[in-house]
């Protein structure tokens, strides 16, 4: 489409009506179910070159939409630096923080770990303990890609640092029993834990 300010004719205008007569939208006819079975078929047995192969999983690159699509390590040190990132909590976050706080336990939050390829950015890293503590999202967290990227996170501490890793969910979190005293307690982090209960 031509670049710049120019006048619609009545000819254009009859082009853009058609092409959006059929379901209010620019973006072309839809297709009933049989034609879309119809052209399947049709495309079954075609085998794509190397070369176009190549080319489209290119294409996907670097396209939030395209699959399989990963941030490489300078993307996730440029997501890292954003203020944005690096100062807001999340709800939940918001939550674990204030509970570290009453506990007065020493706690580095939006924490950078570091491999050779990969970066990931921790919700809470517990340096006295050696602690890592991941607030996961019930929604989020469940879905595929996040959910490879959990245990890419775990097999990473497990297999290239002397940390511990320690999932707390949403639902978890927000419920009305929710005490991180208990939790890292009952885990063995707390010294006096039983003293308290025993008291």
């Amino acid at each position: 489409m031509p670049r710049g300010v120019y006048e619609r004719t009545e000819y254009h205008l009859a082009i853009i009506r058609k092409a959006t007569a059929n379901n209010g939208s620019p973006k072309g006819r839809k297709f009933s179910d049989e034609a879309k079975k119809n052209m399947s078929r049709a495309a079954m047995g075609r085998v794509q070159s190397q070369e176009t192969r190549d080319k489209r999983a290119k294409s996907l690159m670097g396209n939030k939409n395209g699959l399989g699509w990963r941030p490489n390590a300078e993307q996730k040190e440029k997501w890292y630096k954003s203020r944005r990132r690096a100062t807001k909590l999340s709800k939940i976050e918001e939550i674990v923080a204030k509970e570290l706080d009453k506990l007065g336990i020493a706690y580095k939050r939006q924490y950078k770990l570091v491999g050779i390829e990969q970066m990931y950015v921790l919700d809470f890293f517990l340096p006295e303990y050696d602690l890592i503590i991941e607030c996961n999202g019930d929604y989020w967290h469940s879905l595929e890609d996040r959910m490879i990227r959990d245990d890419e996170l775990q097999n990473f501490v497990l297999e290239h640092t002397k940390y511990d890793l320690l999932f707390l969910w949403e639902h978890v979190i927000k419920s009305k029993h929710f005490c991180l005293k208990d939790i890292l307690g009952e885990a063995g982090y707390l010294n006096n834990y039983l003293d308290d209960i025993v008291t």
